[in-house]
C-alpha cells in the first residue's frame, strides 16, 4: 500500500508538470513585438499661415500604440504637401503616403500598399476618416489664410 501511495503521487506531479504552461517565446527571449497589424489609426494636423503649411502626422497601430513620434511636413508655396511615413524600424510594414490641402474637397488623401482613400472635407465623416472643421480665418481680406484642421483616420495594416 505504501508503493501504491508514492506512485500515485509521482503520477500526479508528472501530469501537473505535463500539463504546466509553455512560456511564450517573446518572453523567454526578451524580443518584443512592436507593431499589431489589423485596424491602424493616425491623427493628422494641418495648418496654414498664408504661405507656410504644415502637416503633423502620428500613427497608431491596432492596439493604439503610437508607431511613428510625430512627423512634421512643410510647404512654404501654398501648395499641396506631399509626405510620406516611412516603413520599418518597429512602425509601420509598407510606407504610409499622403497629399494633403491638395484642393479637391477632401482634407488629404492617403495610400498605404493597395488602399487609396480620402478624408473627405472640413466637417465630414466617411468610412475612413473624421474631419474637423476649420479653426481660424479663410481667404479673411486683412487675416489671409490662417487656420487649423485635426482629422482621425483607420486603415488596415
Amino acid at each position: 500500500m505504501h508503493a501504491t501511495t508514492i506512485f500515485l503521487a509521482i503520477l500526479g506531479l508528472a501530469a501537473k508538470s505535463l500539463a504546466a504552461p509553455i512560456p511564450a517565446a517573446n518572453k523567454t527571449t526578451g524580443v518584443e513585438k512592436r507593431f499589431e497589424g489589423g485596424w491602424c489609426g493616425l491623427h493628422l494636423r494641418g495648418e496654414r499661415h498664408d504661405a507656410n503649411v504644415k502637416a503633423f502626422v502620428k500613427v497608431f497601430d491596432s492596439r493604439q500604440s503610437q508607431l511613428q513620434d510625430e512627423s512634421v511636413f512643410e510647404s512654404h508655396n501654398r501648395g499641396t504637401i506631399v509626405g510620406a511615413v516611412p516603413a520599418g524600424t518597429g512602425g509601420l510594414p509598407l510606407e504610409l503616403r499622403m497629399n494633403i490641402f491638395h484642393g479637391d474637397g477632401a482634407v488629404a488623401t492617403f495610400e498605404y500598399g493597395d488602399q487609396h482613400w480620402d478624408s473627405g472635407a472640413a466637417g465630414t465623416q466617411n468610412d475612413h476618416c473624421k474631419v474637423g472643421k476649420y479653426d481660424g480665418f479663410r481667404n479673411d481680406i486683412f487675416m489671409g489664410d490662417q487656420y487649423s484642421v485635426d482629422l482621425d483616420c483607420g486603415f488596415s495594416c
